[in-house]
């Protein structure tokens, strides 16, 4: 980044689980199953609970009981799948219900795998495993290029690192301009945006993948630009707020850089 104020954020060091049950001596077991492995373990009991460590905590797998609330988790998962960057977080129900009708309920909903209780913890580990391993595939690369000074041309790297790897190598690349003010990207493309990054803030956790797309320019590269807000807010994002953009964008770009 060349000048102005950085708004990008750290990546978690550990995935993140959010368990969903309602059974305390369940949620322990899992605890102690899950944890030695340095996983970070955030509980919910109900679906308010869940829905709300979804948005905030950006979890990277979920595992769900689907009998809470008296079934009401076969909905919760649905609304789980469906949220923004649902579609590429893994949801693993781990349920007391074991009818071959619940089962295939379960995945209709948008669950990656259904296992019955109790379930063998070497089974459960490695299904953890492998679908965590399957997610990170699906999230996009980020790079983020930095200037120590402004002046040094890190825009103009960022540009020509995302026409490239949209134009010759055929990716799906975003470039999101961080700076306030921004625009340079959009300038070094011959992009006249009419919409910025300030958009999606405004959004929060809600924002969602019309909304980006909304306020993507293309160049004929196929690089498409987020360009960065055309003034200074009265207010700066709050921090964190990249997270659910990029969460949304799982699945959908290969790459996103950030400038």
């Amino acid at each position: 980044m060349e000048s102005g104020h950085s708004m990008a954020e750290e990546a978690p060091l550990s995935p993140r689980i959010l368990v969903v049950e309602d059974d305390e001596d369940a949620l322990l077991l899992l605890k102690l199953i899950l944890q030695p492995y340095g996983y970070e373990i955030i509980s919910a009991h109900n679906t308010t609970q869940a829905l709300n460590a979804a948005r905030r905590r950006h979890p990277d797998l979920i595992i769900l009981e689907v009998a809470i609330e008296d079934g009401a988790g076969f909905d919760l998962c649905r609304r789980l799948h469906t949220m923004p960057g649902g579609h590429a977080r893994p949801i693993l129900v781990l349920s007391r219900l074991t009818r071959s009708e619940d089962i295939m309920r379960g995945l209709e909903a948008g669950a990656s795998v259904y296992l019955t209780k109790p379930a063998d913890p070497t089974e459960l580990v490695a299904r953890i495993q492998a679908l965590l391993r399957h997610s990170q595939m699906m999230q996009p690369t980020v790079v983020l290029v930095l200037g120590a000074k402004a002046g040094v041309g890190a825009t103009t790297l960022a540009v020509n690192l995302g026409v490239a790897l949209a134009h010759r190598w055929q990716e799906k690349v975003v470039l999101l301009d961080t700076e306030i003010p921004g625009g340079d990207p959009a300038i070094h493309l011959g992009l006249q945006p009419s919409h910025s990054l300030d958009d999606l803030i405004s959004y929060g956790d809600e924002v969602d993948l019309d909304l980006i797309e909304g306020v993507i320019c293309t160049h004929a590269s196929g690089l498409q630009l987020i360009s960065g807000p055309a003034s200074i807010p009265e207010t700066l994002p709050p921090p964190g707020f990249l997270a659910p953009i990029l969460q949304t964008m799982a699945g959908y770009q290969r790459y996103v850089i950030i400038d």
